[in-house]
């Protein structure tokens, strides 16, 4: 996670941010339980951050939502 998210503010997480990191994963051959396993710990670390205030809401509460929108946009690439 560190490679592609670096030292990323917790504010700075967005949605496409998380999509990248989804498809650049799976371009790497990741199951998408492996990928969902390691946004857990990106979904808490936000979890706790709204809880503290220190962000307004954020976009890996949904990690479900956001794998889908990675395969139907590779989905709609390909054709399928």
């Amino acid at each position: 996670m560190v490679p592609h998210f670096g030292n990323t503010a917790l504010n700075e997480f967005t949605e496409d941010r998380l999509l990248g990191f989804i498809a650049a994963k799976l371009d790497d051959g990741l199951s998408t339980s492996t990928i969902r396993n390691a946004l857990t710990i990106v979904r808490r670390v936000l979890n706790l951050a709204e809880q503290e205030g220190l962000v307004v809401r954020h976009p890996a509460k949904r990690i479900g939502q956001l794998l889908r929108k990675v395969d139907a946009r590779r989905r709609g690439r390909s054709g399928r």
